[in-house]
């Protein structure tokens, strides 16, 4: 996990979800595998957007339709976005993450364990 400081950063303009971007929903939606996904306070418009972190949630992706990529949702088919309607369909869930430190922020329900002996 990357530390996130200061908490407003600049994000992308919407583009075609990259190969590695790909492989990961690929994945995450066929095994049912929570992500870590950041939650944001607040979005200002610009070329690029500029986002404010509220802090990070597991998030289990059940399909998606994006630019040139789809997955039918595994929960509930009737939830699929179609032609140019993008969309990542899912859940919240509670998790721990594999990270040594401090997540700082709202808890949104991810925790951190570390081991101590």
């Amino acid at each position: 996990m990357t530390a996130v400081s200061p908490p407003t950063f600049l994000g992308r303009n919407p583009t075609n979800p990259s190969p590695s971007c790909q492989t990961l929903l690929q994945n995450a939606q066929q095994n049912q595998t929570p992500l870590l996904v950041p939650i944001y306070v607040s979005v200002a418009a610009g070329g690029p957007p500029t986002y404010t972190l509220k802090g990070f949630a597991d998030f289990v992706v059940t399909g998606y339709n994006l630019p040139n990529f789809f997955a039918s949702d595994w929960l509930d088919p009737a939830n699929d976005c179609q032609g140019t309607t993008y969309c990542l369909n899912g859940f919240f869930t509670h998790g721990v993450g594999p990270y040594t430190g401090d997540l700082s922020g709202t808890d949104l329900g991810v925790s951190v364990i570390e081991l101590t002996g």
